[in-house]
């Protein structure tokens, strides 16, 4: 059985960019803003909502543990204690260095966000250190749409680019283009499995 939740039920916008399920919830990122919805009566909740002076265009969502990570393109990062309720905005003046991170990833260790502008930022949880991978140490480019964990290695697709492969240990970054006769100039999602990375663009 398929249920269709629309504006008139409730959602903040019907151009969705992300959906994240955290038990009873799903946690909704939309053009517009953010909006929860709870399972166990179908109600919604506006979170974070755009304005003509504030407009985030949200993309996609990370849950790491208590804090809930809002990419957006024009505003940073959102980050929301669900505790506190504390609401954390990172962007261009802080160490991401870009209000425009089209996605957030990251596993028991590190936090992985992807930016236009300033290449890929990688918070260790564990030391509390930021680091950042940019073309000036190697990337192929500072547009990075997508970038994944993969262990002590990133999977970042580079807008215009192509596919890096960087090692978080070593620091050193591999590309993988057109030696590889990958056709992945314009890659827009990255996505393992196992032993397996699977790669989705806009032309190839």
């Amino acid at each position: 059985k398929f249920v269709t939740f629309t504006v008139e039920d409730g959602l903040l916008s019907n151009e969705v960019r992300d959906i994240l399920v955290d038990g009873d919830f799903v946690w909704i990122s939309t053009l517009e803003g953010v909006t929860r919805f709870t399972k166990k009566d179908s109600t919604f909740k506006t979170y974070f909502k755009n304005s003509p002076e504030k407009n985030f265009r949200l993309q996609r969502v990370y849950q790491d543990d208590r804090f809930l990570y809002f990419g957006s393109l024009g505003g940073g990062v959102k980050k929301y204690d669900k505790i506190t309720h504390e609401l954390t905005v990172l962007g261009r003046s802080g160490p991401l260095k870009s209000d425009l991170i089209p996605s957030i990833h990251g596993d028991d260790n590190v936090i992985v966000f992807s930016t236009l502008g300033a290449g890929v930022v990688l918070f260790n949880k564990r030391s509390n250190q930021i680091k950042s991978f940019t073309k000036e140490n190697g990337l192929a480019g500072n547009d990075v749409r997508d970038a994944i964990v993969d262990g002590r290695f990133i999977w970042a697709g580079i807008h215009g680019k192509g596919l890096n492969k960087i090692d978080i240990e070593t620091g050193k970054i591999e590309f993988l283009g057109e030696e590889k006769n990958l056709n992945m100039t314009y890659p827009v999602c990255i996505a393992k499995s196992g032993s397996e990375i699977w790669g989705g663009t806009l032309d190839g």
